[in-house]
């Protein structure tokens, strides 16, 4: 067994090459090929992980943001999703999701702790996908590539950034960015919808440096929604839960091209709300074909 596969297999709870073992529930077989465990992505460049700053255009200067700290003076909403309280759940292999979550991170150009950080947030969410009945009830795709600009599901040959992970129930399909950021009792704004910024509640203090908000969904927003005509497709950036907890998010903050910042609670109660469905066949083709290697 390779040593990504082992570390893959060490965040999602499992040991060895035995199998997965959940309670309630059976656990199918693992696909062969090119579906499994689901398998996320970045952009391989040289930016901090699901940034994808500098890629199509250059970020106006930080804003000024007076006194920092770096860390929040006290942790946020606990959900029951922190990486402690999934670190021993053996998630099971879904023969609805297809790649695998992490694995595209190791081929990056990041530091280690940024690409563990990254992995811990692609796997926390396929959790609790499972942990929430809700892997089985819809079609799922991790480190799905950047479709070029012609309307076909090809990788574009420029641009090396991908979707984290694609949902699809029916004729919904959801684009989804995932952030681990630091968190803790914090709230999440943005002045110019360029910039995010993270306020301590207690002290009022900017916590950490600004991140960029890229254009990276907006683009992917559009690309998808011409390769899939009939498809609704609603693009999400999602907050994972860290060891200290969810933050607060102040109403309207969103991405360039209008594409909401939510928790990782409300992403789940999404996909809840759209009930059991799946890709049709001509959507899964065209999904597989951008299924990064």
């Amino acid at each position: 067994m390779g040593v990504k596969l082992r570390v893959l297999m060490k965040l999602l709870g499992l040991s060895g090459s035995s199998a997965p073992k959940t309670a309630g529930r059976p656990v199918p077989p693992r696909n062969t090929g090119r579906t499994g465990m689901p398998r996320t992505g970045t952009p391989r460049t040289g930016t901090n992980p699901g940034t994808h700053q500098g890629q199509y255009e250059r970020p106006k200067p930080a804003p000024e943001v007076g006194a920092t700290r770096a860390r929040p003076l006290a942790k946020g909403r606990m959900t029951g999703f922190e990486p402690a309280k999934l670190r021993s759940y053996q998630a099971p292999v879904s023969l609805r999701a297809h790649g695998l979550a992490g694995l595209g991170l190791f081929d990056s150009d990041f530091d280690r702790a940024s690409i563990y950080n990254g992995q811990r947030g692609e796997v926390g969410f396929y959790k609790a996908l499972c942990l929430e009945d809700l892997i089985d009830d819809c079609s799922s795709y991790w480190s799905v590539a950047m479709p070029g600009d012609d309307g076909t599901a090809r990788p574009d040959s420029k641009y090396q950034t991908d979707v984290d992970c694609i949902v699809v129930q029916g004729k919904t399909m959801y684009l989804i960015d995932l952030k681990y950021y630091a968190s803790g009792d914090v709230t999440w704004h943005t002045r110019d919808g360029q910039w995010l910024l993270c306020r301590d509640n207690t002290t009022r203090e900017q916590v950490g440096k600004p991140r960029h908000m890229s254009r990276n969904m907006a683009m992917a927003q559009d690309r998808f929604r011409r390769i899939f005509p009939g498809l609704q497709i609603q693009s999400y950036v999602v907050l994972i839960p860290t060891q200290d907890g969810l933050g607060d998010i102040a109403p309207g903050t969103a991405w360039p091209g209008n594409v909401e910042l939510i928790d990782l609670p409300a992403m789940l109660a999404v996909i809840r709300a759209g009930g059991a469905g799946y890709a049709d066949d001509a959507t899964q083709q065209k999904l597989l074909a951008l299924l990064k290697d």
